[in-house]
């Protein structure tokens, strides 16, 4: 176990210095590694089983045919390479998600050379057995890899793996390409009442109404201005004064949403905390966020949504690269 952990940190260095980070590769010599796969071993030992009974038997046909079978595979080593090199590999940045979801890494696949490739191009996270079958052929050539999560945090992603053994299987052509892609794990949400502490401007309210299209609010007596489908049909049916009707829309709450409020467990407050932050986006409130030191100024943006969750992913951790 020692000794194959220290063979795989040597290889993973011996691949950094190879095949450097960056979100575009293009496969040539540097960067491909060829070898027979495990049918093209079998082939290569009855291939000398056949030379030697040919040389100890004095036999032509058997020797004829144990050289044809060894330019065959000279042959497929050629082509093998031939139609792996040349593609080019470019991924899109990930998007954050919240732990206990997938993170979705696309590739696109581009033919950079004039030649058409053929096969079924593997790819799977590196030391995986998972793996995803592109169709070189086809006219769609985009692979999504997903990838489970499920602690919060910034993290690297892994190098993928892409694997090729057209035309006969018998050599195996790989690659592992590092894409340069880190990604941002939210704390999972946990449902919870909405805490917001009223800012010192705001002078205590938290919540007020305004003339709106939601909730009926009250009467007031009908004006030429008022327009007829506000007016209380059924009073002035009963024959009671002409009235409009006034709707109100509550006003999103506005204040800092606290840490402090949610007491000594702090993987279940940043789970609470997530849960608040996306329920009070969505409805487009005013909040602001502190986490001890750490305080974000109240705002109801899409970039403050991802600042405040990107706060409460990387509270108290280490980013993982």
């Amino acid at each position: 176990m020692v000794f194959s952990t220290a063979l795989r940190t040597l290889a993973e260095r011996w691949l950094q210095k190879r095949i450097l980070p960056q979100q575009t590769h293009t496969l040539n010599r540097k960067n491909i590694f060829i070898f027979p796969g495990l049918f093209g071993l079998f082939y290569i030992v009855m291939t000398l089983c056949l030379f030697i009974l040919a040389i100890n038997y004095q036999n032509n046909l058997l020797l004829f045919m144990s050289q044809f079978l060894t330019s065959l595979l000279l042959i497929t080593l050629f082509a093998t390479y031939k139609n792996f090199s040349g593609l080019a590999f470019h991924a899109i940045a990930v998007k954050p998600v919240f732990a206990g979801e997938e993170v979705l890494l696309r590739i696109n696949i581009v033919h950079k050379d004039q030649n058409q490739h053929y096969g079924l191009l593997e790819v799977r996270w590196q030391n995986t057995r998972q793996k995803h079958l592109v169709d070189l052929e086809s006219d769609s050539l985009t692979v999504r890899l997903p990838m489970n999560t499920s602690q919060r945090g910034k993290f690297k992603l892994p190098r993928v793996t892409f694997n090729l053994a057209y035309p006969l299987g018998l050599i195996r052509c790989w690659t592992h390409i590092d894409f340069d892609q880190t990604y941002v794990v939210y704390p999972a949400r946990q449902p919870c009442p909405i805490l917001l502490s009223t800012s010192p401007d705001e002078g205590g309210k938290e919540k007020s109404v305004t003339l709106g299209n939601d909730d009926f609010y009250a009467l007031q007596p009908w004006q030429k201005t008022d327009p007829l489908h506000r007016v209380a049909w059924k009073r002035v049916a009963k024959g009671g004064d002409w009235t409009s009707k006034v709707f109100s829309t509550p006003q999103a709450q506005s204040g800092y949403l606290n840490i402090a409020d949610h007491g000594v467990d702090t993987e279940l407050a940043l789970k609470r905390l997530s849960w608040q932050v996306d329920t009070l986006a969505s409805k487009g409130a005013t909040y602001g966020l502190r986490l001890n030191q750490i305080t974000l100024a109240p705002a109801n943006t899409q970039a403050h949504r991802e600042a405040c969750l990107t706060a409460l992913a990387l509270y108290k951790r280490e980013t993982t690269l």
